[in-house]
C-alpha cells in the first residue's frame, strides 16, 4: 500500500479512520482522567477563607484533540473531505459537541461559551454535509422533478 505524504514530504499520521478514532478515544479518556483544578474559597467551617483546589471536568475540544493527535485544526477539517475519514471526523465532532452541551446543561461549563462553540460548529457541519455526495434512485419523472425543486430550494 502506498503511503500518503504531505506537501512537505512527511508521512500523514492518520490515513485510516480506525487510527483517528482510537486516538480520539485516548484523548477523551485522558480528559476524563485529568480534570482541571479550580481554586475556590471556603465559605464556612474550620477552613473558612482558605483557597482549595476542586477538580472539575475537563471539556473535550477540537483544539485539544488536535494537540493530542499532533495535527493542526486544518488537518482535522480536511478529514471531512475524505471518503475514508469523514464518518470518523463527524462522529468525533458529535462526541465533543455532546460533552460540551451536557457539561453546559449540568452547569459544569459556561453555557454562553458552549452555545457559541456549538453554533459555530453547526455552521461548519452544514458546509461539510453539503459536500457529502449521495445518490437517490427515482422511479418516476414527477418525483424526480419534486426532488430537484427541493434540492434547489435548500441548496440556494
Amino acid at each position: 500500500m502506498k503511503k500518503r505524504k504531505l506537501r512537505n514530504g512527511k508521512e500523514r499520521l492518520y490515513t485510516h479512520s480506525d487510527k483517528l478514532l482510537n486516538t480520539a478515544f485516548e484523548y477523551f479518556a485522558w480528559c476524563d482522567e485529568n480534570p482541571l483544578l479550580k481554586k475556590e474559597l471556603m465559605r464556612s467551617g474550620e477552613r473558612k477563607g482558605e483557597l482549595i483546589e476542586v477538580p472539575v471536568s475537563r471539556p473535550y475540544t477540537i483544539s485539544g484533540l488536535c494537540v493530542f493527535c499532533q495535527i493542526s485544526e486544518a488537518t482535522f477539517r480536511s478529514f471531512f473531505r475524505s471518503d475514508e475519514m469523514c464518518a470518523a471526523a463527524l462522529h468525533i465532532q458529535d462526541i465533543i459537541k455532546q460533552n460540551q452541551m451536557e457539561g453546559a446543561i449540568a452547569g459544569i461549563y459556561n453555557s454562553a461559551i458552549v452555545c457559541r462553540l456549538v453554533d459555530s460548529s453547526n455552521v461548519e457541519e452544514e458546509e461539510q454535509l453539503k459536500r457529502i455526495p449521495f445518490v437517490v434512485k427515482v422511479i418516476d419523472n414527477e418525483t424526480k422533478e419534486e426532488l430537484e425543486d427541493l434540492r434547489d430550494h435548500f441548496m440556494s
